[in-house]
């Protein structure tokens, strides 16, 4: 009897050892460690937050949605997350009003234990107005708030070092000093016709998207691109683009700023303003985000991927029935958030997939981009806090 009870007990961890060899063929990658985000009832997490899940110390920075009845009852705020416990820390905004709500999709900027963002604030029925905020990420507590003038648009805010640039108005950058909090003009465009869409740093140059309504019966937009010196705040380039029914969006290396307008991209010289290359892809409407490694420039749009040498625009790959709405770089892998809401590890070379990390509850992956952490990769879904291992898995 003895021996028929180690038999069958054998014979059971046989076949779940199998189940669990059978898994890891298939490459299902489970989560490390997991926390649950703190929402109202049967709400979702589907909006970006913070789309880079700024995180200090234990302290990660996360969506959370209050909803009752309605969307104009919904409230997006953010609240902290102690990473080791799993504990809320604190809200952002602190308190919830019923004739209000708050709405994040922005990127911020971590600095000395500040985080600066932007977010709309809904006043009251379809009226909205933006503002820039300034929190102590280990209480919550807020530093100060500038609102804008403007619409509620949220646009990004950037930064190296204790120096912070954020768009104030359609027309204004402002320069923030992080240690004094001190905030100043730093640009005006000089003509309120003309728009700021997208700025970003490189090295000492800050790099303007802008665009100027036109005439034409599209409705197609000016595009340009503006570069200031950091240190003196002079204008060294303002280079026009072309038209397009979107604002261009604007991705950096080194002297290069790699430019979109709708289906054509670019490569202009910085400092020159010499466009060094261009293409048109019918199948890439405009891109999300560009990664780079080694040579080649890779072109993630919603609805195609694209391989591009970096130095002449040859195609190198296109996938033009694959697309992504977040991605995020690892050397020489990206994160891919697909639409089908999963994870895709691709190889930036070739374009070539070399893993997928799903939702264990097979609700999918919603809300910011897949966010990398000391080589641990932070990723929502289905209200919850995931961190999964980085590619490549042992």
């Amino acid at each position: 009897m003895a021996m028929r009870l180690i038999t069958i007990c054998s014979v059971i961890m046989g076949l779940l050892c199998s189940c669990c060899k059978t898994e890891n063929e298939q490459g299902i990658i489970r989560p490390e460690w997991e926390a649950a985000i703190p929402t109202f009832e049967s709400s979702e997490i589907f909006y970006p937050g913070l789309i880079n899940l700024p995180k200090l110390e234990n302290l990660m920075i996360v969506p959370t949605t209050i909803y009752d009845g309605g969307f104009c009852n919904e409230d997006n705020r953010l609240c902290a997350i102690d990473i080791n416990t799993g504990e809320t820390k604190w809200f952002f905004p602190s308190n919830i009003e019923s004739r209000t709500f708050s709405h994040f999709d922005s990127k911020g900027y971590l600095y000395n234990g500040k985080l600066i963002f932007q977010y709309v604030i809904n006043q009251q029925k379809d009226t909205y107005s933006r503002a820039t905020v300034c929190l102590n990420v280990k209480t919550g507590e807020t530093l100060w708030q500038k609102e804008s003038r403007s619409s509620g648009v949220i646009k990004p805010v950037i930064g190296s070092g204790k120096d912070c640039y954020f768009i104030q108005d359609s027309c204004r950058v402002c320069k923030v000093n992080m240690d004094s909090d001190h905030i100043s003009e730093f640009y005006y465009t000089g003509d309120n016709l003309l728009k700021i869409n997208d700025i970003d740093l490189c090295d000492n140059y800050l790099v303007i998207s802008c665009f100027c309504e036109s005439a034409l019966e599209d409705y197609s937009k000016e595009t340009y691109v503006i570069v200031i010196e950091t240190n003196t705040g002079k204008e060294t380039l303002k280079k026009y683009l072309g038209y397009s029914l979107v604002p261009a969006h604007n991705f950096l290396e080194k002297n290069i700023i790699y430019s979109n307008l709708e289906r054509k991209i670019m490569a202009v010289n910085l400092k020159t303003g010499n466009i060094l290359w261009e293409r048109h892809d019918e199948c890439s409407y405009g891109f999300q985000d560009l990664c780079i490694y080694n040579d080649v420039l890779m072109n993630c749009s919603i609805n195609a991927t694209i391989g591009y040498d970096k130095n002449t625009g040859y195609v190198k790959y296109l996938f033009d029935d694959y697309g992504s709405y977040y991605v995020t770089q690892q050397g020489r892998y990206a994160y891919f958030l697909n639409r089908k809401e999963n994870v895709d590890i691709i190889e930036i070379e070739t374009g070539k997939k070399l893993g997928q990390i799903i939702c264990p509850n097979k609700s999918g992956f919603l809300g910011p981009y897949p966010t990398i952490y000391d080589n641990k990769l932070y990723i929502i879904g289905n209200n919850t806090l995931y961190r999964y291992p980085t590619y490549p898995w042992n």
